[in-house]
């Protein structure tokens, strides 16, 4: 059985993949849970590899500012840090680069689902394993694949009310993520945003703060089964464009 995604669903906006190691953590998905671990888990995840870059090692992640000296040692504050209103300061840039400005705690109750954006390319008789980083295998063996990116928004929007409503989590918001060049940025960084090295994961991500560090948060939301199909990671990466610029994936589950 085929599964054929018309171009025309992606004029929109994008569609989402969510990758998994387990098929029953897929089924819990579709069900409308969806796990969220802590920033913290994420900047510490795959640290002992210290490659940056390898895989899913981010020693930036969810960082308050950064900020890099001028070849003179000054650093040009763009913005008041905190409660702080510097102007600027100095330091020896043959000891410091790019100086990251966190809160640990932030970091506890920080929590993030992780998504991959799809790219869609009018290339027909091309697999979109063309257009995929091979590190996505490092995802998981499963896929779930969005495919009424509108809808799924907006039954995130309806959780993030009862969540928000309930006094449980603040600091909603969702989205794709920016690279930037760390090396050469200085300002306000986030969640949202990510060293240009890791830009293969192409990630698109729920953000809430939680009252407590526990984990994983579990996000719930509507049932997902009727917006989504899923199957091996293979499988997906084997499909093919057709000349329409649509997807044709193989051996599909729904």
């Amino acid at each position: 059985m085929a599964y054929l995604m018309e171009q025309n669903i992606f004029n929109n906006k994008y569609t989402l993949v969510r990758f998994f190691q387990e098929e029953e953590y897929v089924e819990t998905f579709r069900c409308g849970k969806i796990r969220m671990m802590s920033a913290k888990y994420y900047k510490k995840n795959e640290e002992k590899s210290k490659e940056l870059y390898n895989n899913r090692y981010d020693a930036f992640e969810n960082s308050n500012y950064i900020y890099n000296p001028n070849l003179d040692g000054t650093i040009q504050f763009v913005e008041p840090i905190g409660r702080e209103r510097f102007t600027n300061m100095w330091v020896n840039p043959n000891v410091l680069c790019s100086p990251i400005i966190g809160n640990d705690k932030l970091d506890e109750l920080t929590k993030i689902s992780c998504f991959y954006i799809l790219p869609i390319h009018n290339s027909p008789y091309k697999k979109l394993s063309s257009y995929v980083s091979n590190k996505v295998y490092n995802f998981g063996n499963y896929y779930c694949l969005i495919i009424n990116q509108i809808e799924f928004e907006n039954r995130i929007k309806n959780g993030i009310i009862k969540y928000h409503n309930q006094k449980i989590t603040s600091g909603e918001c969702f989205g794709p993520v920016e690279y930037i060049d760390e090396k050469n940025f200085n300002g306000k960084y986030g969640p949202f945003r990510k060293p240009s090295g890791l830009s293969w994961q192409n990630e698109y991500r729920i953000r809430v703060v939680t009252q407590d560090n526990n984990e994983p948060f579990w996000f719930e939301v509507d049932n997902l089964k009727d917006i989504t199909i899923w199957g091996k990671t293979s499988e997906l990466l084997d499909g093919m464009f057709n000349e329409s610029g649509g997807l044709i994936i193989s051996n599909y589950n729904s």
